[in-house]
């Protein structure tokens, strides 16, 4: 089983994600979380034991609370969660929200797609890579 962490706080968005991902195979299992907040607690639950590890994190960046930077900064600084990979979402484009993110470790920035098609395209892509091709995911804990 492949499990994704999906945090994404806008219902229509994490419903529509976590069926496109979930859709892909039979072999993927997808978490959602509403808020960085509960998926830090998910992950520390993760960490300890108590929940399953999820082998790929994809994090929007903006969220009430805890935003996504916050959150990847503290899943990378964390020695138990830091090989997870993590993948930034966000509608913008701006350079600097990519710079930022690269700069806080994160494996990689995808802009989401206003046309469902081609945001479902990419998160096909993204599953299949993950979950395919990159053996870093496939790891267990460390």
């Amino acid at each position: 089983m492949f499990r994704i962490l999906l945090i994404e706080d806008n219902a229509d968005h994490a419903i529509l994600a976590s069926a496109a991902l979930s859709e892909h195979g039979a072999h993927i299992q997808v978490e959602c979380r509403d808020s960085a907040d509960s998926a830090w607690i998910h992950l520390q639950d993760a960490r300890n034991g108590d929940a399953l590890r999820p082998n790929l994190i994809l994090l929007d960046i903006n969220m009430p609370g805890m935003d996504g930077f916050t959150l990847l900064r503290r899943i990378k600084s964390d020695p138990k969660l830091r090989l997870i990979p993590t993948i930034m979402l966000s509608s913008s484009a701006n350079q600097s929200d990519i710079m930022r993110a690269l700069s806080d470790h994160a494996n990689s920035y995808v802009t989401k797609s206003t046309d469902f098609t081609r945001w479902e395209a990419a998160l096909h892509a993204i599953c299949d890579y993950w979950s395919t091709h990159d053996r870093a995911c496939n790891l267990e804990e460390v």
